[in-house]
């Protein structure tokens, strides 16, 4: 406790408990393959999802949440705002942007950038927006001025 790192006892209760139960290693490698998101992020997210976390699924003792969440496609009128970051490997854009097909009531946008990126001022104020009148599309004016910014480290 205190260190910052990640119990991964506890995440692969979550994560097996949301998702194991609902797809295959052959499933998702079909669903990355369909995905058309570039192949070198594919191959990360295939090595981070698959090999590091679904597989460890099959032999993680949990139960699967009833009715089965994971697998039931939403659909509703609730108002549901959608923030995807293009260059997520671990929430890729593909899943929201087929969710909010079935919302009569959801708002999708994908910010050019990775994973946590829903914390920057457009992803905030999008969010606002959301929150202070959820029967309108926010103005997304905001994601045409951000461009990417890389950190490569050795």
């Amino acid at each position: 406790p205190g260190t910052g790192a990640t119990s991964l006892g506890l995440y692969y209760s979550v994560e097996c408990a949301q998702n194991g139960g609902a797809a295959s290693v052959d499933k998702t490698r079909a669903i990355y393959a369909q995905s058309g998101a570039n192949t070198s992020l594919v191959d990360y997210a295939e090595q981070f999802w698959i090999e590091d976390t679904l597989a460890v699924c099959s032999y993680w003792p949990v139960t699967q949440p009833k009715p089965a969440i994971a697998t039931a496609p939403a659909q509703g009128d609730t108002p549901t705002l959608f923030v995807a970051n293009r260059y997520d490997i671990f929430y890729a854009p593909v899943w929201s942007r087929e969710a909010v097909k079935r919302l009569t009531h959801g708002y999708f946008f994908e910010l050019p950038s990775s994973h946590g990126a829903v914390l920057t001022s457009c992803g905030l104020d999008l969010m606002a927006q959301f929150l202070a009148d959820p029967t309108q599309a926010p103005n997304a004016s905001c994601i045409e001025q951000m461009t990417p910014s890389w950190v490569m480290q050795k």
